[in-house]
């Protein structure tokens, strides 16, 4: 039996869920069905969880500061985002982020789904972990 974590798949069906993701999570948000059919854009190929997980991060990184930082690195100013998601609060990203093992699950399968979960679970225990770091630091001073 192979490794969910060492597999990578086709993005092809996936894709195609994200860009109808209100069929497959009703009632969400207008920007988080917005958010799904960008990603379906720019995902390649086929990809491993953890690339899935790290490239949906870089979306919504992009969209939350306007900047392309993949593809505007070639430029000194880096590319403009033209995408009317970009220049929401903070936290509307925030909530996407929280949503993406819940996005994969309705559009992936299972041994895919739940690796995407442990890459959500190991970030948010680093982000826990710094803020921790954070907080002792903030307090000493």
């Amino acid at each position: 039996m192979s490794d969910p974590a060492r597999t990578a798949i086709d993005m092809a069906p996936i894709k195609e869920k994200l860009r109808n993701l209100q069929e497959y999570m009703p009632n969400q948000e207008e920007q988080l069905y917005d958010f799904a059919k960008l990603l379906a854009d720019v995902l390649n190929p086929t990809l491993y969880p953890c690339g899935f997980h790290l490239a949906a991060n870089f979306v919504l990184y992009d969209l939350e500061t306007g900047k392309d930082q993949i593809n505007g690195s070639k430029s000194p100013d880096y590319a403009r985002i033209f995408n009317h998601l970009s220049g929401y609060p903070p936290l509307v990203f925030t909530f996407m982020r929280m949503m993406l093992p819940d996005i994969a699950k309705a559009v992936a399968p299972k041994e895919f789904a739940d690796e995407v979960q442990k890459e959500q679970d190991k970030l948010m225990a680093f982000l826990k972990s710094k803020s921790v770091v954070q907080e002792k630091t903030e307090a000493t001073q």
